[in-house]
């Protein structure tokens, strides 16, 4: 399995990992994805988010995401996590990103 396709993986695990131990709550991400500020996220809030995310990917603009925008992104994510920059993931740098997208979203620790 490629390198990157173990980030979505680990994204994906921490994500739902988080999302199983505590509620939702009202960290950075909510607030940035509810828009109108009424403490809940309308499906349009969740459109627009997704059509940002899918601009980022669509680095040339062509309406299209080619596997070289995609692999792009996983990579900028692979390194996000790698924070000394040694091409691999600790368990400490695992943990430190894990605090930290569960602090985003406002779940603490």
């Amino acid at each position: 399995m490629r390198p990157t396709l173990h980030i979505v993986t680990l994204a994906a695990a921490l994500i739902a990992t988080g999302a199983q131990a505590q509620p939702f709550g009202g960290g950075r991400a909510m607030q940035a994805i509810d828009t109108n500020g009424d403490g809940a996220i309308q499906r349009s809030e969740i459109e627009a988010v997704n059509a940002m995310r899918f601009q980022r990917l669509d680095a040339n603009g062509d309406g299209m995401v080619t596997p070289a925008e995609f692999n792009g992104s996983l990579d900028r994510m692979f390194a996000a996590v790698d924070s000394n920059g040694d091409n691999a993931i600790s368990r400490a740098e695992m943990a430190a990103k894990t605090s930290e997208m569960r602090a985003l979203v406002g779940m603490g620790n």
